[in-house]
């Protein structure tokens, strides 16, 4: 929030995911942690953050992953960066399925 009352623009991108029946857990949250670091490499990403999936409507979706950015573009650049990293090798192996969505957020007065 700024000092204005208003709510910075931000782009996001959120991901879940399911594992891998056998998948070693704790071998994907370390990734997963150093996937994340791999923010501080990108002009304009605010945060990159993961967690377990603690909804009661998760489905089996037992990992989240949340970008944010100053834009689209930053969180794009991240992804890709991201991508490419030898870790993310094992979160793809690992998977069995994931959802992503993203989306831009305006600012809005209040909050």
């Amino acid at each position: 929030m700024t000092s204005s009352g208003l709510i910075d623009n931000h782009a996001v991108h959120f991901a879940v995911y399911r594992y891998k029946e056998g998948t070693v857990i704790a071998d994907v949250e370390r990734a997963l942690e150093d996937v994340c670091k791999l923010g501080d490499q990108v002009p304009g990403i605010r945060v990159v953050s993961w967690g377990t999936n603690s909804s009661p409507h998760a489905c089996g979706y037992t990992h989240a992953m949340t970008i944010v950015g100053t834009d689209m573009d930053a969180v794009r650049e991240y992804r890709e960066l991201a991508r490419n990293h030898p870790t993310s090798q094992l979160l793809s192996d690992a998977e069995e399925t994931g959802v992503g969505a993203d989306y831009d957020y305006p600012g809005v007065a209040g909050a």
